[in-house]
């Protein structure tokens, strides 16, 4: 298909992506990398750590992942939990949300 993009080249985006929110956003759309992401079950740092893992595989075609490649799958469920991450994804925080009357407020 003309213009579409590898896998891998759209999961290093959105995890550079979600790298920058971890670790230099700024409150209140800073990321806490140790809240627990109910896509991939996981906390996002452990996430995050996966899919660098799996991007920096070096595989007989370089430095990406073609498709047939038994890596692709597992690329592909990384990208697409911290695209959701990315944007506004389900997420339990690590410290408790505070309750003012009818009023919740998560950090």
């Amino acid at each position: 298909m003309p213009g579409s993009r590898p896998s891998s080249s759209i999961a290093s985006r959105v995890t550079s992506a979600m790298e920058l929110n971890v670790n230099y956003g700024v409150a209140p759309n800073k990321v806490d990398g140790n809240a627990f992401d109910l896509c991939s079950h996981g906390t996002i740092n452990a996430l995050m750590l996966d899919a660098i893992s799996l991007l920096s595989t070096t595989t007989p075609n370089g430095a990406y992942t073609i498709a047939g490649n038994p890596l692709r799958g597992a690329e592909q469920v990384d990208k697409d939990c911290i695209d959701a991450l990315n944007n506004n994804g389900p997420v339990i925080p690590v410290t408790p949300c505070s309750e003012t009357f009818s009023t919740f407020t998560c950090p």
